[in-house]
């Protein structure tokens, strides 16, 4: 008889926390995707990224309107990946961003290297 009290007091706090855990609206999260979003936006993630960001928009959304229904717990993990899609998204611009600026110094490296050879094999004239 102990045991079944037992298990039904586990039972009833697990019910207590998982409800209390569902009750609180994801404002944190909510806020943490939409800075996300905006700091992709400010990198130009739409012109490198576009799928990335049109995702984390669409994901930001829903979690907005899911947290007015009270979808407390749904809308967390929508606002989470929103947030995962913002940071891809700006991940992937800046490393795009940056491998281009490597191929144009690559570039200007040629063109240098370039100049240098013609210099050196124009004959002295003395």
């Amino acid at each position: 008889m102990r045991t079944v009290t037992n298990i039904l007091i586990v039972l009833f706090f697990s019910v207590v926390v998982v409800g209390c855990a569902a009750k609180h609206p994801p404002k944190t999260e909510l806020s943490n995707a939409k800075l996300a979003l905006a700091q992709a936006e400010t990198a130009e993630a739409q012109k490198y990224a576009a799928k990335l960001v049109e995702s984390a928009k669409r994901k930001l959304a829903l979690a907005q309107k899911l947290m007015k229904e009270g979808a407390y717990e749904a809308a967390k993990r929508e606002a989470e990946e929103a947030y995962v899609d913002a940071k891809a998204a700006l991940a992937k611009s800046e490393s795009l961003k940056t491998k281009k600026e490597v191929e144009a110094l690559k570039n200007e490296i040629r063109i240098i290297n370039e100049e240098f050879t013609t210099i050196e094999e124009v004959p002295d004239e003395k």
